[in-house]
């Protein structure tokens, strides 16, 4: 997990540090209306910082999320071959059920209720 965390770090600073999307990023953080007239388009580069930023979430809560039952199947003591059958069905099942979910229009999970109260 450090591993990939260092690496999202090193190209998370790359990306500040030398692409014109990062300096983008510095001036809407610094002032966006500065940001808006040096030419910047404020709502494109705001919306890759929430995609960015959402993804990385997304990585680091997985790593959590397989470790703890890692942790689990270390604990019963299932063996390698049992655990990577679990995991090749959780990295097929899991998609597939939301992408079903999203088809039939079937709410899961608190988004419903936070988006809709």
């Amino acid at each position: 997990m450090t591993f990939t965390l260092l690496i999202i770090a090193i190209l998370t600073g790359l990306l500040l540090h030398y692409t014109m999307l990062g300096r983008g990023i510095y001036a809407i953080g610094g002032n966006p209306e500065v940001a808006k007239r040096a030419g910047f388009n404020i709502m494109k580069i705001q919306f890759f910082v929430y995609t960015y930023i959402g993804n990385v979430a997304c990585v680091v809560l997985g790593i959590f999320i397989l470790r703890a039952i890692s942790s689990g199947f270390n604990i019963i003591g299932f063996s390698n071959h049992f655990r990577n059958v679990i995991w090749g069905s959780m990295l097929v099942l899991v998609p597939l059920l939301i992408t079903l979910c999203q088809e039939l229009q079937i709410e899961y999970g608190i988004r419903h209720e936070v988006l809709t109260h």
